[in-house]
Parts: structure tokens; sequence; C-alpha cells
């Protein structure tokens, strides 16, 4: 049985979303012609999904995996889940 997300980042859906912090972080390649793309997340969700997790920053990278959710909506949303 598969657990529920812990936290969800919803990109390039249109949705207002108030209160929040706004910043830009660049598309990269992966590697040389693959079909795959990286993108930074904010350090601050990271670590703040590690406190709600009672794990170091450190621990959360290495228990948890992020998950894209797209096809059935507009955009991207991304889940944390533990590995």
């Amino acid at each position: 049985m598969t657990s529920r997300p812990q936290c969800a980042i919803i990109v390039a859906m249109t949705l207002q979303v108030e209160d929040a912090y706004r910043r830009p972080y660049r598309l990269r390649m992966a590697q040389p012609g693959a079909k795959t793309l990286e993108v930074t997340f904010p350090y601050e969700v990271v670590e703040r999904e590690a406190r709600k997790n009672k794990l170091s920053v450190e621990e959360f990278v290495k228990s948890f995996q992020v998950i894209a959710h797209f096809n059935g909506i507009e955009g991207v949303v991304y889940t944390f889940e533990r590995i």
C-alpha cells in the first residue's frame, strides 16, 4: 500500500495564490540528449517537509522521492513520497 503524499508543489497551473513566496528557477537539461529536465526546489520547502517528518534535511533527501503528477490536469503537481 502506498503512503499519501507529504507535500504538494503545483507548477504551471492557472490558479490564484496569495501570501506565497514566488521565486523563479531555471530549467536545466538533465543529460545531453535526454528527454528529462531538472529544476531546483527551494531549500525552505524541503526543510519544512523534513521538519514535519522529524528528519534532518539530509535524512529527508535520502528517505523521500519526488513524484510528478501530470496529464490529468493542466500543468504538473510535485509531491514528496517516502521511498
